[in-house]
């Protein structure tokens, strides 16, 4: 009897070491949401590495992740329950034991930062979530995501240095990327655009991997960019072909693409952007379809000999054909 009851509380104590027990109402700091309907969780004060957040806290449906509720914490995995809608700013920001989390599809909302930082190695964002906020997974080693299909705000730099990820999709209905959403995932070598996407912010592919692409005719503009291009800096990029629909190619879009090679462009061309091939310094061959009469370039394009020094003569003088080039 007396060695069953030390086996018994010796379980219990490795239990305890794993922080493997359920957490209770008093493990977190509460206050009611704006509308006084529901529960924010503002604070994790439990001792437990393996968090199941409680549907209801004191009677009341716990309703939102508050802002900064997990920040830096020791968490290995956080299950959030189904009902809450809201994953504040910066929640589970910098929890870098943190590996797994469930979210529920009753989330619309995933905050500026949320699990920036955190080492979780895949993620489901349900397609309930319409909304995440900037820097939302910021340099986690995530290696695949699939958008939520109702995505339609999407803030800057949401999977920004995530450079263990490999595969993306997105699906038919997702209407937004926000810019530099993937930039600097250079293990990322391909992707498909969906025809929902009516607005995508600049540089969202910027020193990606991407070895090609696919952008819907859907959207005609390639977007100008002030700081970094669409494409700037995909040095893995070999081929462009862009669809009939697409008009204009805006400023940097593929600049510093080193390894690009060969460009096809749609008879819808109509302007291309300053800076748009600057220093692509393998590219010899742009096709341009005999029905483009004409192209406006502003500025210096790149598509220039100085500028893409293995450019070939045939190109120089169609591209010249053209246009007023620099």
């Amino acid at each position: 009897m007396f060695a069953g009851k030390k086996r018994i509380l010796a379980v219990m104590a490795l239990l305890a070491a794993g922080g493997l027990f359920a957490q209770t109402e008093a493990d977190f700091n509460v206050a009611l949401t704006g509308d006084g309907n529901g529960v924010v969780i503002k604070k994790y004060i439990g001792t437990a590495v393996q968090v199941r957040i409680p549907a209801t806290i004191q009677g009341m449906p716990v309703r939102e992740i508050g802002y900064f509720a997990f920040y830096r914490s020791d968490i290995t995995s956080a299950v959030i329950p189904n009902g809450v809608t809201k994953i504040g700013g910066w929640a589970f920001s910098e929890s870098r034991s943190l590996t797994s989390v469930t979210i529920p599809n009753s989330v619309t909302e995933i905050g500026e930062g949320a699990f920036r930082y955190a080492v979780l190695t895949s993620v489901m964002i349900p397609d309930s979530v319409t909304e995440i906020g900037s820097e939302a997974f910021y340099g986690t080693p995530i290696t695949s995501v699939t958008l939520p299909r109702n995505l339609n705000s999407a803030g800057s730099d949401i999977f920004e240095f995530c450079q263990s990820l490999r595969a993306v999709t997105i699906p038919q209905g997702v209407r937004v990327l926000g810019e530099y959403m993937f930039r600097g995932c250079n293990a990322l070598t391909s992707v498909t655009i969906p025809s929902s996407v009516a607005a995508i912010g600049e540089g969202v592919f910027n020193d990606s991997g991407l070895t090609s692409i696919s952008w819907p005719a859907s959207l005609p503009v390639i977007p100008d960019s002030e700081f970094w291009g669409m494409f700037q800096g995909c040095k893995k990029l070999t081929t462009v072909v862009l669809p009939e629909g697409v008009t204009t190619i805006g400023a940097k879009a593929f600049r510093s693409c080193t390894a690009l090679t060969r460009v096809t462009l749609p008879s819808t061309i109509k302007e291309i952007r300053e800076e748009a091939f600057r220093s692509c310094s393998a590219l010899t061959t742009v096709t341009i379809p005999d029905s483009v009469e004409t192209i406006k370039f502003t500025g210096n394009s790149g598509l220039t000999a100085d500028s893409c020094p293995k450019l070939s003569l045939a190109s120089q003088a169609a591209l010249r054909s053209r246009g007023l080039q620099p």
